[in-house]
This record gives C-alpha cells, sequence and structure tokens, in this order.
C-alpha cells in the first residue's frame, strides 16, 4: 500500500476505534452449502459465493489459489454432487 496515496488511508467505521474495521466491514459468508478456510486470500471461501469489495488490507482479490485451496473446493463440489464415492 502506498503511504503516499490518502486513498490508502486507515479507515474509519463508527462502530469502532480509530484505525479499525468494524463487523460490518469484513469478509463474512453465510451459506448453507460450505465455506472452505486452507489459508489463501478470504475472498475465495466458496466459488460460489465471491467475497469481493473490501479494503486490500484485508487481503487482495481475484487471484490464483494454492493447489490445497483448489482440492479443497473439488472435494466440496465432489461431496455435495455425491461424485466422492462415500
Amino acid at each position: 500500500m502506498d503511504g503516499s496515496d490518502s486513498a490508502c488511508e486507515w479507515g474509519n467505521d463508527p462502530d469502532t476505534a480509530e484505525g479499525i474495521f468494524g463487523y460490518d466491514s469484513l469478509p463474512k459468508l453465510e451459506t448453507r452449502s460450505y465455506g472452505a478456510n486452507a489459508n489463501d486470500s478470504y475472498w475465495l471461501a466458496n466459488p460460489r459465493n465471491l467475497l469481493t469489495g473490501f479494503s486490500p488490507i484485508i487481503g487482495k482479490e481475484d487471484v490464483t489459489q494454492s493447489i490445497r485451496t483448489r482440492h479443497t473446493f473439488t472435494q466440496a463440489e465432489n461431496r455435495l454432487a455425491g461424485t466422492d464415492g462415500l
């Protein structure tokens, strides 16, 4: 982040102390299917429900995910489809 760019200044939310993002400004996923966390960026906790539009300080969006994350989604989708052999 560019410290000389005013767009990169700390944000303020009325429900928190100065410089802290409040609950409503943070990514969260509510779904009846699944949410996964394989230690990649927050934006892809479920490929059907992308989390976008948050401050870049939270993490990157629209980036290639690791093999671990991609495999996690494949397993979840196969389980939901009943094609995982279980």
